[in-house]
């Protein structure tokens, strides 16, 4: 069990990204502080993510679309 955070080098929009394996969940903090929590997320998303050319593009594109938000702080 482990959890990784990213904070991806350059971004408008994401802060931080957060996955936790044991759970399954990607928390994503924007920078207007909120933070989405999405379940279900296998690693090899989160890893994708973190190896996407657009950390902002790939939550829009790919998680948004395919995970759950499970709550939003």
């Amino acid at each position: 069990m482990a959890v990784f955070k990213y904070t991806p080098k350059i971004s408008s929009h994401i802060q931080q990204a957060e996955y936790d394996d044991a759970t399954k969940t990607l928390a994503v903090t924007f920078k207007t502080g909120k933070t989405y929590n999405y379940g279900g997320v296998p690693q090899e998303a989160y890893d994708n993510l973190t190896k996407y050319r657009s950390a902002g593009e790939f939550v829009q594109g790919v998680i948004r679309k395919n995970y759950k938000v499970l709550g939003v702080k």
